[in-house]
């Protein structure tokens, strides 16, 4: 093969090894399993992957049921975490604090040293993932500001119809999941998640409720101040768009 030809197929090569090793990946600091998705197919794979790259992994468990039979068919890996049904963001949230890691320090890549390592923390919820098999689950995910992956219910071997659309991805087994593909940028996204509900709606994760802007005052010509207390929904569309269309001339 001449120089030129093999120049042709080395250097984009090249281009892509380095584009790789200076972007910014933020790899998932916490893997969050429910119930249906320990049962979805085998997770040891998973598990074993996640405890090499340090990943945190808990389990959710909703009744006191599942506290005592966990102890045969729980992995030893899964820290428990016991709430109350249906799961809700506060809880996710409440979940976070409970764990510890140190954030290694950017950088690392040929040719450039590595920060030393972080302060330890409680793991972000902007990268932590839920795997799950219901609607009300991916709520709660969406809510408190983290991703999403669906998997199939126990039942009918598939993921639920009303998941379509709504969880950040949608996986027909476990074994067709990897680590690496959950971190930011990756398979399944490109941005880090925000707080939302099911239809994409901005949402306190405290809460799970609808954002609201408060309105102090009101510039449009011949409108009369509004109250200090005056709201508006996020949700409204035609309301924030009012508001901005009056503040566009400041």
């Amino acid at each position: 093969m001449s120089h030129e030809r093999r120049a042709y197929y080395i250097v984009p090569l090249l281009f892509a090894a380095a584009s790789h090793a200076l972007r910014n990946v933020d790899r998932c600091e916490l893997l969050i399993w429910t119930r249906g998705a320990l049962v979805a197919g085998n997770p040891a794979r998973l598990l074993a992957e996640a405890q090499d790259q340090s990943t945190l992994l808990a389990y959710l468990t909703e009744h006191e049921a599942d506290e005592s039979e966990g102890d045969q068919t729980t992995p030893p890996s899964l820290r428990r975490y016991q709430c109350t049904a249906p799961v809700n963001s506060a809880q996710l949230l409440d979940l976070l604090s409970l764990f510890d890691l140190q954030p290694e320090g950017f950088g690392g890549s040929d040719g450039f040293g590595r920060a030393p390592s972080q302060v330890n923390r409680a793991p972000l919820a902007a990268r932590s993932v839920m795997l799950l098999t219901t609607l009300s689950e991916c709520a709660a995910a969406r809510a408190a500001g983290m991703r999403t992956v669906a998997l199939p219910d126990s039942v009918t071997g598939q993921v639920i119809a009303e998941l379509e659309g709504v969880a950040d991805a949608c996986i027909d087994s476990l074994e067709d999941l990897w680590l690496d593909e959950l971190s930011t940028p990756g398979a399944y996204w490109l941005n880090p998640p925000v707080p939302r509900d099911l239809h994409g709606n901005s949402v306190d994760p405290e809460t799970g409720m609808a954002r609201s802007i408060r309105l102090l005052s009101s510039t449009a010509e011949g409108t009369p101040p509004l109250s200090p207390d005056a709201t508006v929904d996020v949700a409204d569309d035609n309301a924030l768009f009012d508001l901005l269309r009056d503040i566009d001339p400041l």
